[in-house]
């Protein structure tokens, strides 16, 4: 699972020699040297990160995460109830599903690919906000539009020797 599961901004890690370069250089527009390293997050991010850590512990972590596989099982089986066929590791939070109509794949930001033994899929990250009746729209929108992009011979035959398929 990812940091954005918990919220935590992710930790950047490089040499001495190139944060003390990074700090040497000027930016016009913020009049000064760099604060931070090229395309990370601000200063805040490290009294976030120790913050969330401290408020919730081992047993809110757990729980957090238990809640959200939870949330992609329900997923899941929502699609199987309309008869869509899914891919997922039980050990994680993303759904993978033959690639619905683009104005789904728009609307939920779903993240596509084209696999040479799926076909066309798209992928589903169950967050900490979802909710049941966001995992029933989101069904519906992919029951809906699937049938729009060929899925593919061998997730519709169920031959899934790559992704863990669960039932």
């Amino acid at each position: 699972m990812k940091n954005k599961l918990y919220r935590i901004p992710p930790v950047s890690i490089c040499r001495k020699r190139i944060l003390e370069d990074l700090h040497s250089i000027d930016v016009p527009y913020l009049n000064g040297a760099v604060p931070t390293i090229s395309c990370s997050h601000s200063g805040f991010d490290p009294l976030k990160r120790y913050w969330r850590i401290a408020t919730s512990g081992a047993e809110g972590f757990r729980a957090q995460a238990e809640r959200v596989l939870a949330r992609t099982a329900e997923l899941k089986a929502a699609l199987a109830e309309r008869g869509v066929e899914t891919l997922m590791n039980p050990w994680s939070n993303m759904v993978c599903v033959p690639r619905p109509a683009p104005e789904t794949v728009h609307r939920y930001c779903m993240a596509c690919c084209d696999c040479r033994f799926f076909g066309a899929m798209a992928h589903v990250v169950v967050m900490p906000y979802f909710t049941p009746g966001l995992i029933r729209h989101l069904a519906d929108d992919i029951t809906r539009s699937s049938g729009d992009v060929n899925a593919g011979p061998e997730l519709a035959a169920g031959k899934t020797s790559i992704l863990v398929a669960t039932s």
